[in-house]
């Protein structure tokens, strides 16, 4: 059995690739935004003082800078790298 990049042939049941029956311009914007909020969730600091040394906590229990700045950042920064690795996947394909 030949196994080709849009599946043809082959049984939906045995499909390879997951992305052939999802668009790609879904993909290239649901990706990130899910990329970026899993990171705004790991890195936010969701409890913790704030005193010297400030010390807060992420949800998962691990040491994150106090103040509302890094999170978002990194949310934001994570989105985009993954974006554009989207984009060059695609480009690289045609």
């Amino acid at each position: 059995m030949t196994v080709t990049n849009a599946g043809e042939g082959i049984p939906p049941s045995v499909r390879l690739c997951w992305r052939c029956e999802i668009p790609r311009g879904i993909v290239r914007w649901l990706l990130p935004l899910v990329a970026g909020f899993a990171m705004l969730v790991a890195v936010f600091p969701w409890s913790g003082i704030d005193p010297f040394p400030p010390e807060c906590y992420s949800i998962f229990n691990y040491v994150v800078p106090c103040g509302g700045g890094f999170a978002p950042t990194a949310a934001i920064l994570t989105a985009f790298v993954v974006w554009l690795g989207l984009v060059a996947a695609d480009r690289r394909r045609r």
